[in-house]
């Protein structure tokens, strides 16, 4: 068999084949939106045979909820030969998994790059995926050859030192600035992120008690400072621009201006436009009444996710999400330095 190429030249076998397998990952979205899984295909006008993929970090592991992007390239002659692959989050000089390298090399058998069961013409940039999640394990390091039955400290520390990682490189930095060349992805990180906030602060969490501390991995030669105190405060700020307060936190604001005798109003937050009606009295007037718009006037959906603006009497106010069925929306709420 030839030697594979990547010239962005196509032959007819491979468009074929390309197009049946963007069709089939299209119409399997939402299958793998709940795998955390996504793939962005430039063959808007033509067939173009670079694709990027973004695996979201699978729950119990050092990875959960980060953000791992990747760069790849079909081969001229796909489906014969594997597509390439470049890992793309990256930082602090640290290896975050045996089998990605920092300068993005990614090693895998069914991508020959590495020893073991080979590239098949049945597999396709999903199985790719999935298996390249798999090892993304409890114990990553036990991915490294040598390394399969040794069960001791090192382990644990490998996996300590990237679980900080995910955080402060694979959640942070990418919440904060979002490659360019990722931008098509970044509906899916913002909703993850709201997914998985929780969790991002329980894990952060453990490293209070070792803020400041340096620690060094047992092998591949860096390490990292965990520096819990600013990461800390990074993970809150990306929450009051991402995460929608919850009612409790928003009745907590509202001032309490009950009128006067037999006169209620509901103490809760009106949606805009909205009437309030009060039946908790015995005594009481309904009296509709429109609330005052202190939102700025621009629509929400208008803006991306995490803009600040001001509206009425200079209050600051930021575009979140909040979700009502099974759909993400777009609305305006009170913003806190």
């Amino acid at each position: 068999m030839s030697r594979a190429t990547y010239k962005n030249n196509p032959t007819p076998i491979a468009v074929n084949r390309i197009t049946f397998d963007i069709k089939n990952i299209t119409d399997s979205y939402d299958v793998l939106d709940k795998e955390g899984i996504y793939f962005e295909f430039n063959n808007k006008d033509a067939i173009n045979t670079d694709y990027k993929q973004l695996i979201i970090g699978p729950t119990e592991t050092p990875y959960e909820g980060g953000f791992y992007f990747f760069n790849a390239q079909f081969p001229d002659q796909y489906p014969f030969h594997p597509p390439t692959m470049k890992s793309m989050t990256q930082g602090g000089g640290v290896r975050k998994h045996p089998n990605l390298y920092t300068c993005g090399k990614c090693c895998f058998s069914f991508l020959g790059t590495w020893s073991g069961p080979p590239w098949t013409a049945c597999q396709n940039p999903k199985t790719i995926a999935s298996s390249m999640k798999s090892v993304m394990t409890e114990f990553p390091l036990e991915n490294e050859p040598g390394w399969e039955k040794i069960h001791d400290e090192r382990q644990k520390t490998y996996a300590r030192l990237i679980k900080f990682f995910n955080l402060k490189w694979g959640v942070c930095n990418i919440m904060e600035n979002i490659p360019d060349e990722f931008l098509c992805f970044k509906d899916e990180i913002h909703k993850n992120f709201i997914k998985n906030y929780q969790s991002y602060d329980k894990v952060l969490s453990e490293y209070e008690k070792l803020d400041g501390v340096k620690e060094i991995s047992p092998t591949y030669g860096f390490s990292i400072t965990y520096d819990y105190t600013l990461v800390k405060k990074r993970l809150e700020r990306l929450k009051k621009m991402y995460i929608l307060p919850s009612l409790s936190d928003l009745k907590s604001k509202v001032p309490d201006t009950h009128p006067k005798k037999d006169v209620a109003v509901v103490n809760t937050l009106p949606k805009e436009d909205e009437t309030v009606v009060n039946t908790s009295s015995s005594n009481v007037v309904n009296v509709p009444c429109k609330p005052i718009r202190k939102s700025p006037k621009e629509s929400a959906k208008d803006y991306e996710v995490g803009t600040i603006k001001e509206g009425i009497n200079n209050q600051k106010f930021v575009v979140s999400l909040f979700k009502r069925g099974d759909k993400y929306y777009k609305r305006w709420f009170p913003y806190k330095e």
